[in-house]
């Protein structure tokens, strides 16, 4: 019989994720919540087996107040989920004890192993005490990198930048890009793709009418893309051949949205967008 979980976690989509990987492997996510407060609320009303914590919440507490509370008023066992791998940040965890510590971007495996085991350690030290017991911290979920290739392009990483004009892609690149969506996978076309936008260890994938979340960093996504992709910013990369204009916000699309350019890829940028109205 599967646990009754809770997921604290500020981001809605990596919080919707995690509870499919908790469907898919038989367990009833009890709740997601984004704050201190409402992770306590929840406690209280779904009395949930394990919590799943990111020790970055919004508002004023993050995810190590969370576990403390947790641990003094519940007892309950806690796993952090989190991007954040800080001296500082381990050497506060681990006075916590977790059942386990799992890094963003994380594989659904990582997941269902850190509860696996994490659980079972807890139950071992928990049998015939009727409390609360101590747990090793598990580090799982490292990153696994993407095969390199320069597709798209970063000016800033690049001395001597030279435009691409948009159109297709080559012959053996491929259009699409397949991403896990809910219990199954989701194709999105590139050419619909209007800008991606690195938050945390994650990529956000905007098209004119939804947001896809992939697990890998802005440069490895580059390496995937077709030409007519530009990296503008830090944080983002640009389809040039749906830019619909630039203003005092940076790049602007025809949903609205609008996109900052960096000081060091605006040249290249300007360059390009000169080139395709040649």
């Amino acid at each position: 019989m599967g646990l009754k979980i809770l997921v604290v976690e500020d981001e809605p989509i990596i919080a919707q994720d995690l509870c499919f990987i908790l469907e898919d492997h038989g367990h009833q996510p009890c709740g997601t919540a984004p704050t201190f407060e409402q992770a306590c609320a929840l406690l209280q009303s779904q009395q949930p087996d394990l919590v799943l914590i990111d020790i970055n919440l919004l508002g004023n507490k993050n995810g190590t107040q969370l576990a403390q509370h947790i641990k003094q008023a519940y007892g309950l066992p806690f796993l952090f989920i989190t991007s954040s791998t800080h001296p500082s940040t381990l050497a506060t965890v681990k006075h916590l004890h977790p059942i386990g510590y799992v890094v963003k971007p994380f594989d659904p495996q990582h997941i269902y192993t850190a509860i696996e085991i994490g659980m079972a350690n807890w139950q071992q030290r928990n049998a015939g005490q009727g409390g609360s017991a101590d747990a090793t911290p598990i580090a799982e979920g490292l990153p696994v990198g993407q095969q390199e290739g320069q597709q798209g392009y970063d000016p800033a990483a690049s001395p001597t930048p030279q435009p691409t004009a948009a159109g297709a892609g080559s012959a053996t690149q491929p259009d699409h890009v397949f991403i896990k969506e809910h219990k199954g996978m989701v194709k999105v076309h590139f050419n619909q793709v209007l800008y991606i936008e690195a938050n945390d260890k994650y990529l956000f994938m905007h098209t004119a009418h939804k947001k896809h979340i992939a697990q890998l960093s802005l440069k490895e996504m580059l390496a995937q893309l077709p030409p007519y992709f530009l990296r503008v910013h830090k944080s983002y990369i640009v389809n040039v051949k749906l830019i619909e204009g630039l203003g005092a916000q940076g790049v602007l699309f025809a949903n609205q949205a609008a996109v900052p350019v960096g000081r060091a890829y605006k040249k290249a940028l300007m360059q390009c967008l000169n080139f395709l109205s040649a």
